[in-house]
């Protein structure tokens, strides 16, 4: 007799076919497999952007604390094309556990669907409306607008997988001389902004000073009047 056994990783969990039926065994532990029993293989989109080109095979499945990156191609109401490089913050909810493997890559099933949604979302913003909160209106699509008790987060019902974090890492207009005219814009606005607070202040500073001489002025009369009624009384 023998048996073959499986060591599974914290937050990890893998997927246990056979002829009988299936099961999901969740880390940390070592398992036995039954006979006839085998590992369910996945295959896992890789790269950025994701692209079934690029494909990693596994049994393991990270069920907490799972990272994925990718670069979503935008384009605006304008016509004006984005590239924004995001990383996606993945769990898999333990309610859902027995729809984990549901699907083969869930890699290619999450960057498709959110790629579709940010994409619908842009088509309606203009440039000038976009680019100031890009990060804002794609965390908005992803996770839901922000509340006093957070971002919901956004769960595919399919395999359980749930979204908790969306970043930003970085964003490109990749049409150079609109990117060059947007940054000009953008930093006489900044240069406008600094100097109106330049103004503001030196008006608070010259209203300040009027005050002070005001009641310097003030007291110089009180100490004046106050001195000839002493002359008087002598």
């Amino acid at each position: 007799p023998w048996a073959i056994s499986i060591t599974v990783p914290h937050n990890t969990a893998v997927l246990v076919t056979s002829a009988d039926g299936q099961r999901v065994i969740e880390g940390p532990c070592v398992d036995l497999l039954e006979y006839e029993e085998v590992l369910a293989p996945m295959t896992l989109s890789t790269g950025t952007p994701k692209t079934d080109a690029r494909t990693i095979r596994t049994c393991f499945l990270r069920t907490v604390g799972n990272r994925v990156s990718d670069r979503i191609r935008l384009e605006t109401a304008d016509f004006v094309t984005i590239d924004a490089k995001v990383s996606y913050h993945v769990t898999f909810d333990p309610q859902h556990r027995q729809s984990w493997f549901n699907h083969e890559n869930y890699v290619e099933l999450l960057c498709d669907h959110l790629r579709s949604l940010v994409r619908g979302r842009a088509r309606g913003l203009p440039l000038t409306s976009l680019w100031p909160q890009l990060s804002e209106v794609i965390r908005d699509i992803i996770l839901g607008e922000k509340t006093d008790e957070g971002r919901a987060g956004r769960l595919f019902a399919e395999n359980g997988m749930r979204v908790t974090e969306v970043e930003v890492l970085s964003g490109e207009i990749l049409d150079p001389e609109i990117a060059q005219l947007l940054e000009t814009v953008q930093r006489e606005s900044v240069a406008l902004l600094i100097g109106d607070q330049q103004a503001r202040e030196k008006l608070r500073s010259r209203k300040l000073r009027h005050e002070l001489d005001k009641e310097r002025l003030a007291l110089d009369q009180e100490a004046q009047h106050g001195q000839s009624q002493l002359e008087a009384l002598r």
